[in-house]
């Protein structure tokens, strides 16, 4: 039996991986056209998650980590559509483009979002003398 010979280049070569990434950017972006009814719609209204792109050119999160140990720009460019799909998700959720508690969801899940909260802790201050907690005369308080 033949041994498949070993192809020399990488499956994700640095021009492929740069190319994906750049499309991404535009799979984000709306893509406005009329549809038959007249209404000019988002075609790309859909595409809200990065990993749901890569995953169509075939590039899931083992490969991902795997490519970066030996190029780790590919993680700034893949911060970077995580920056436009964040950008994206908080815009349709303020624009009620989608359902805001799905949006504040994804947000907190993906992205480290908050709610402002308020401290609640109180703490209670004693009026406290300090003559009479610390006496420097040996015991003897003055009167």
């Amino acid at each position: 039996m033949k041994k498949k010979e070993d192809n020399k280049e990488p499956k994700w070569s640095d021009d492929i991986l740069l190319d994906i990434f750049e499309e991404g950017k535009e799979w984000f972006r709306p893509k406005m056209e009329k549809n038959d009814d007249g209404k000019t719609v988002d075609l790309h209204k859909d595409n809200l998650f990065i990993n749901e792109y890569l995953m169509s050119k075939g590039l899931y999160r083992n490969a991902i980590t795997e490519i970066s140990q030996t190029r780790p720009w590919i993680l700034d460019m893949y911060d970077e559509l995580s920056e436009v799909q964040e950008f994206k998700l908080a815009k349709l959720g303020l624009l009620r483009g989608l359902d805001s508690s799905m949006v504040k969801f994804a947000l907190s899940n993906k992205h480290d979002w908050k709610e402002k909260s308020q401290n609640t802790d109180t703490v209670t201050v004693k009026n406290i003398d300090l003559a009479e907690l610390v006496s420097f005369t040996g015991g003897d308080k003055k009167k």
